[in-house]
């Protein structure tokens, strides 16, 4: 089953890195937590593609809420700011 799950993944990544060429690719979630998952997909990724870095998220489950609050943090700023200057 991990296997499977690995390969799946690993041809997901690998078509992100055809068409972005990204360099790096960060798998985060129960996804990139699972550490048995990164060395099987690593292995299809490099079956399919040419030489990306997979690595798994440093920051876990609280990724997406962390950027969310920061884009919308940023977005509010832009916002208020933006409004001030508008009025001068």
């Amino acid at each position: 089953m991990v296997a499977s799950h690995a390969a799946d993944v690993g041809r997901l990544a690998a078509a992100v890195a055809a068409v972005l060429d990204p360099g790096l690719i960060v798998l985060g979630g129960g996804t990139g937590a699972d550490p048995q998952l990164l060395p099987g997909v690593r292995a299809e990724l490099a079956r399919l593609s040419w030489p990306t870095e997979v690595v798994s998220s440093v920051v876990g489950d609280t990724g997406t809420v962390a950027g969310a609050s920061r884009l919308a943090v940023a977005h509010g700023i832009q916002t208020v700011t933006g409004a001030v200057r508008a009025k001068h």
